[in-house]
């Protein structure tokens, strides 16, 4: 890796100092995409969080566009948190550099610099938060209910849900 910190890592709203986003930026691994190819599936196995470094992400349930990012927004940090199938498939729109957590790599941080792994998860756990209380209010908006179906029933689709939690906006 580069031996100065990535201006994505600054974007993400993790509140480190330059030499810590560099230490995290030792537990990242740096993979290219190019437009068009496919980061993760949705309904199969992923298990890591992507911060776009350059370009831009496209998020897709059932080939339906959903929100597109670019550098320094995330992709997968439930995944991170919770493996499993991907709800959605990201895909690079253009030529794309992501950041790669895996949940092995979250272990060392952990492990060798909690406080940077505490910023991280925190970080992370206000960019849920924050993105479950939008979809709950578009869903109270809609007259749906705080699950999206009525009541106490879940959304009816991933992509509904998936919509919510994005709100349809670049740079989610």
């Amino acid at each position: 890796m580069d031996p100065t910190p990535s201006p994505a890592l600054a974007a993400l709203g993790v509140e480190l100092t330059p030499d810590e986003r560099l230490c995290l930026q030792g537990h990242l691994r740096r993979a290219s995409f190019a437009a068009d190819e496919v980061l993760c599936r949705e309904g199969e196995a992923r298990a890591g969080l992507c911060v776009v470094e350059q370009g831009e992400l496209r998020v897709e349930v059932g080939g339906v566009p959903l929100a597109h990012v670019g550098p320094g927004a995330w992709v997968g940090e439930v995944a991170l948190l919770d493996p499993g199938p991907a709800s959605a498939t990201v895909r690079a729109a253009v030529d794309s550099t992501v950041l790669e957590l895996d949940a092995a790599a979250l272990e060392r941080l952990v492990a060798q610099e909690p406080h940077i792994a505490r910023a991280v998860v925190r970080a992370l756990s206000s960019t849920l938060a924050r993105r479950l209380r939008q979809a709950s209010q578009h869903g109270a908006e809609e007259g749906e209910g705080e699950g999206g179906g009525g009541g106490d029933e879940p959304p009816r689709t991933a992509r509904s849900w998936l919509s919510r939690l994005f709100g349809g906006r670049r740079g989610a």
